[in-house]
């Protein structure tokens, strides 16, 4: 796989992530008034759902972030054969 397609792979999968985020915000934000009525709430009281789901979605970026930049990659083990046993 050459580096722009492989460009292009990554580009498409952070878009449909982001698209989906973006729906499900939406389906949420159209569908509160709904579950509010059902529990008994008053729907702006039930906001925290929609924020949830960004500081999640934010989570999820720092995340991945943070994974990329600190985190080292596992060291290769330099033993090629298992230690004999001490008798």
């Amino acid at each position: 796989m050459t580096t722009r397609s492989r460009q292009l792979v990554v580009s498409l999968i952070v878009a449909c992530a982001m698209f989906m985020q973006n729906l499900d915000s939406t389906i949420i934000a159209t569908a509160l008034p709904a579950i509010g009525e059902s529990l008994g709430e008053n729907p702006l009281r039930l906001n925290v759902a929609i924020t949830r789901i960004s500081l999640n979605t934010l989570a999820i970026q720092a995340r991945g972030f943070y994974e990329k930049q600190v985190m080292r990659p596992p060291r290769r083990s330099i033993v090629t054969r298992p230690a004999s046993p001490v008798i």
